[in-house]
């Protein structure tokens, strides 16, 4: 998986507001308002999205009054708040590929 800046800086937008918006476990909102955050971003982003909200544990989904719902993972907030803390791209990307 190729995954550049412009995929790291998608993912921590996302992480970020899910968890400012304390969107954690039981508490969750439809998967199209974080899909909002990255839909002008390149095909190679919104592929890399798409994917890592399925595979990477971080996040849980649930259906919903029809629709998708998202929250972050109560039991990786760790491997988040890592991420989140990380100050460099690097270091971001490094996180990421150890779930992988």
């Amino acid at each position: 998986m190729n995954i550049d800046e412009e995929c790291t800086i998608s993912l921590r937008v996302v992480v970020e507001r899910l968890f400012n918006m304390r969107k954690i476990g039981g508490s969750h909102t439809e998967i199209k308002n974080v899909q909002k955050r990255y839909k002008h971003a390149s095909s190679n982003t919104k592929k890399f999205m798409d994917r890592f909200i399925k595979k990477s544990g971080w996040f849980l989904t649930k259906k919903s009054t029809g629709e998708l719902h998202i929250s972050l993972n109560p039991e990786k907030i760790g491997q988040i708040k890592e991420f989140l803390d990380a100050s460099f791209t690097e270091d971001r990307i490094n996180v990421i590929k150890k779930l992988f």
